[in-house]
């Protein structure tokens, strides 16, 4: 924030090459501070990746060598330093990173086909000019999302570097009140976690006195714990903020898997938020199409209720889902699991299975007819 202030009264609207310049060497400070000179990674891969862009230009051999060797290189940084416990190190941010020079390679190579071939999307966010070493750098070392995101494209970078995000054109955004709301929001969530992350841990989990506690205490804990958990994630993600369809699910939920790290927990919680997700939609596609449970769903005074009982799934498995997430290794998370008996997996497994008979019995044929047309 004290960044974005001095870059708001002092280079808004100033040379690009000085905004650039900035954005690096605040984000090579920030790297050094925080890792030392294991710095070197980052830099190394971005001026590579500058490389591959001039000398393969905008072809598919780009884009996968660009895709290849960073995904390389970063899970071999997490195969080196990986630890049993949440690890602070050179490859936190350097995950953000790989994202972005892999979208970077994606959108130069979009921007050298013909417009009207592209969606509405790749148009938005297609590089048609060629980035400058500088424009990389600052593009990938800017300080407002170095270190855990957000994901911006390289065009809407230039936006910022050429006074285009703003709702006063000509002048400075007034952009300070809404920064101020979202940096309180994200400190409250901050000040929640760090209070109440002193009496529900995740370590409690993996106690004797957890599993000697109740089938109901030990799931009421886990769905408390995931709530709490969740607090850090949604502060950083508050703070740093400034203003076949089931096939490509799958497969970018198993990329997200890879991008968090080795851990095989990363893997388990993703896989059950593909399973989550696959479940949801066919719930919500069997009450829209029957008459009954639509019915049933539209009675105001049952509202209430139902509230209830989807917010209490909700946490209670999302704290099912993070506990793998959290406590990375296969014997911890798997401790956790077999003192709820695996009741996410067969919660949501039995719904995969039941939903179609379900819905053969209580959609109408002509209702499935139209659906099939």
């Amino acid at each position: 924030y004290p960044l974005a202030l001095f870059y708001r009264h002092y280079l808004f609207y100033k040379d690009s090459y000085l905004i650039h310049l900035f954005h690096t060497f605040t984000g090579l400070s920030i790297a050094y501070y925080n890792f030392g000179n294991q710095l070197y990674h980052s830099l190394l891969c971005v001026v590579l990746q500058f490389l591959i862009l001039r000398l393969m230009g905008r072809t598919v051999t780009a884009v996968l060598t660009t895709f290849c060797f960073q995904m390389a290189y970063l899970l071999a940084g997490y195969y080196y330093t990986a630890t049993g416990n949440y690890d602070i190190k050179w490859t936190m941010p350097h995950c953000v990173l790989t994202l972005k020079l892999i979208g970077l390679a994606i959108d130069y190579y979009d921007g050298g086909k013909d417009q009207k071939s592209l969606s509405s999307e790749q148009q938005k966010y297609a590089i048609r000019h060629v980035p400058s070493l500088l424009e990389v750098a600052g593009f990938s070392y800017f300080y407002g999302a170095f270190l855990v995101g957000p994901q911006f494209s390289v065009n809407h970078y230039m936006k910022l570097v050429q006074g285009q995000l703003t709702d006063l054109p000509g002048k400075i955004p007034n952009s300070t009140v809404p920064a101020l709301r979202r940096l309180s929001l994200g400190l409250i969530y901050l000040v929640g976690y760090t209070l109440l992350s002193q009496y529900i841990t995740e370590d409690y989990l993996l106690t004797d006195d957890y599993e000697n506690h109740s089938f109901w205490f030990r799931c009421l804990y886990m769905l408390v714990w995931g709530k709490v958990v969740l607090y850090k994630y949604v502060a950083c993600w508050l703070v740093t903020f400034l203003g076949n369809k089931q096939l490509s699910q799958g497969l970018s939920l198993l990329f997200l898997s890879l991008w968090h790290g080795l851990h095989s927990g990363y893997l388990i919680c993703f896989q059950m938020e593909f399973l989550i997700v696959i479940v949801e939609r066919q719930a919500a596609s069997l009450i829209q199409d029957s008459p009954a449970l639509s019915s049933l769903a539209s009675i105001r005074v049952l509202q209430p209720l139902y509230y209830l009982v989807q917010q209490t799934i909700h946490w209670l498995f999302m704290g099912y889902s993070m506990t793998a997430f959290c406590l990375f290794t296969w014997d911890k998370w798997l401790k956790v699991y077999k003192s709820v008996y695996f009741l996410g997996h067969v919660f949501f497994l039995s719904l995969l299975f039941i939903l179609p008979y379900v819905r053969k019995a209580m959609v109408p044929r002509k209702e499935k007819l139209k659906k099939m047309e």
